[in-house]
């Protein structure tokens, strides 16, 4: 699990800003039987071309991307990795 501080590129309000992150396979959503709201969920590339993707819920879409289209958005984080347990 990774605490990450991220900020929304284009926005600059100075405030800094952390979320919880966890890396999980390409597969996870699917067999997890969880639903995509919209946009896709991760693909491995074996190009290494593809920018890293985040993928949100739903809270973190209201909270950050209120009235735009967050498939629109480009975040930058800075993991940090946190102890276990």
């Amino acid at each position: 699990e990774y605490q990450s501080e991220f900020q929304i590129l284009g926005r600059n309000t100075g405030e800094k800003v952390f979320a919880d992150s966890q890396s999980v396979s390409p597969d996870y959503f699917r067999t997890m039987g969880i639903p995509m709201l919209s946009g896709e969920t991760c693909r491995m590339r074996a190009d290494g071309k593809t920018p890293p993707h985040a993928l949100v819920n739903r809270a973190f879409v209201e909270r950050f991307f209120t009235g735009t289209n967050p498939l629109e958005q480009q975040v930058q984080m800075a993991l940090q990795l946190l102890p276990a347990g």
